[in-house]
């Protein structure tokens, strides 16, 4: 995601249509999402996948 902001950042002040304005509104869609998911959500799932790894290991008997 970083490197996606980079290369938008840097496009950005070259890019001055009329589409610009239909992708700046689905960029801002896209931003918000990606940050919520990133802040919020991504780390809930690693914890829960790092719970079910612990929980496999245990089943498989390697703690």
């Amino acid at each position: 995601m970083n490197d996606l902001q980079k290369n938008h950042d840097r496009v950005s002040p070259l890019w001055q249509d009329d589409m610009r304005k239909e992708y700046d509104r689905q960029w801002q869609e896209f931003d918000e999402m990606m940050k919520n998911y990133l802040q919020r959500e991504a780390p809930a799932y690693s914890q829960f996948l790092d719970q079910k790894l612990q929980d496999l290991a245990r089943y498989l008997g390697h703690r």
